[in-house]
């Protein structure tokens, strides 16, 4: 699997920056022959039972926790292939002409937690120089999120040898345990 980068839709927090257009989904992961995985934002009750999940998208002008840490912590990357075509186990789900994509590859087949904000908390005992702490730390990102995602592959014995694994991911649309997170946390925070 691929993570499909923390810097929105297309690159957009990128946009203008750097001389480059990054008006385009990352790859790998827009590959058909890899995984892509996206982020969410995962809320936990008080027993540790997943309460609320959506689309992970801490940026924005007007966003509180933005404008709390005076920075943009990062949303889901995502976006359309300019190059590969979608295969059909991908453009025939449900509400598919939402992506926007037409014919071509959405970048993201799966997420899990990549939020800063709600992602995992990692204990860091070594002294260290630069951008880390020692003590408790809050991890996310989509390179958090893609390493979540290979554990279940490997969980589950792998994904068999086939040339397109996430076709074992919409084969089992609505027979297994994912959810379809389709609100961005800004629609309902």
């Amino acid at each position: 699997d691929a993570s499909t980068g923390d810097d929105g839709w297309r690159d957009f927090d990128y946009l203008g920056e750097y001389g480059a257009p990054y008006d385009m989904a990352d790859a790998p992961s827009t590959l058909n022959t890899v995984v892509g995985v996206g982020g969410t934002s995962l809320y936990l009750g008080q027993t540790a039972v997943r309460q609320n999940e959506t689309v992970w998208n801490d940026n924005g002008t007007k966003d509180y926790f933005e404008q709390a840490f005076g920075q943009g912590l990062g949303a889901t990357g995502g976006g359309c292939s300019a190059k590969y075509t979608a295969q059909t186990w991908q453009t025939h789900v449900a509400n598919w002409a939402q992506t926007v994509c037409g014919t071509k590859k959405s970048a993201a087949d799966v997420s899990a937690d990549a939020d800063y904000l709600t992602g995992y908390d990692v204990y860091n005992s070594n002294s260290c120089s630069g951008n880390c702490a020692t003590g408790w730390n809050t991890f996310g990102g989509t390179s958090l999120a893609s390493p979540i995602i290979t554990a279940m592959w490997a969980l589950a014995g792998g994904a068999g040898g086939v040339n397109y694994p996430a076709a074992n991911l919409y084969a089992n649309l609505g027979k297994t345990s994912l959810y379809d997170v389709t609100r961005d946390r800004k629609s309902v925070v």
